[in-house]
């Protein structure tokens, strides 16, 4: 490498030194406290339950099946929009509109199906855990593979009542809002 070739990498890194300095880097977590119930509540992943917990977790990750098929037509399964019978429609129309503030959200951007599987997972189980009944789960927009996946998933799984996307104001198609059963302890 010739000398002024050397000089201007080093002339490169020093100004590129002097731009980004002072800057503080970012510390972001998939689970965003969004209740002053517990603020410090952190990411759990399924090792770091106790042990009933994580098999409830394997038994609820098996329960999820991606060739359950609700849906009588297309329209149907692009549509999250979803709620159990015990949902009156005005809670439900509630929950569209946005009525509702969210206690805890997700953050699945990055993940692949199966890693979405399992965060889902978890992260219901820390919400019944500390007793968290409206959350939030961000799929992204993406090219759909993770919408469509938890409008499946989201139907299988008991404690979920209700979801439903977020209207246009506070995330979209991005988010999708859930009110979830009480815990059964």
């Amino acid at each position: 490498m010739s000398n002024t070739a050397n000089d201007e990498q080093q002339q490169d890194k020093l100004l590129f030194s002097e731009t980004v300095s002072g800057i503080t880097p970012l510390v972001q977590d998939k689970i965003i406290p969004l209740s002053e119930k517990n603020p410090s509540i952190g990411r759990k992943t399924s090792s770091q339950y106790s042990n009933e917990a994580a098999l409830d977790i394997k038994e609820s990750l098996s329960e999820l099946s991606d060739d359950y098929d609700p849906f009588e037509d297309d329209q149907q399964r692009y549509d999250l929009n979803f709620h159990q019978v015990s949902i009156s429609k005005r809670k439900f129309k509630e929950l569209q509109k946005g009525h509702f503030k969210n206690e805890l959200m997700l953050d699945l951007h990055g993940c692949n199906k199966q890693q979405a599987r399992m965060e889902v997972v978890c992260f219901l189980k820390h919400c019944q855990e500390h007793h968290f009944k409206r959350v939030a789960i961000m799929p992204g927009y993406g090219h759909g593979i993770l919408r469509r996946s938890l409008n499946n998933w989201l139907r299988q799984l008991p404690q979920v009542l209700a979801f439903a996307e977020s209207p246009s104001h506070s995330g979209g198609k991005g988010v999708i809002r859930l009110l979830l059963a009480a815990s059964n302890e």
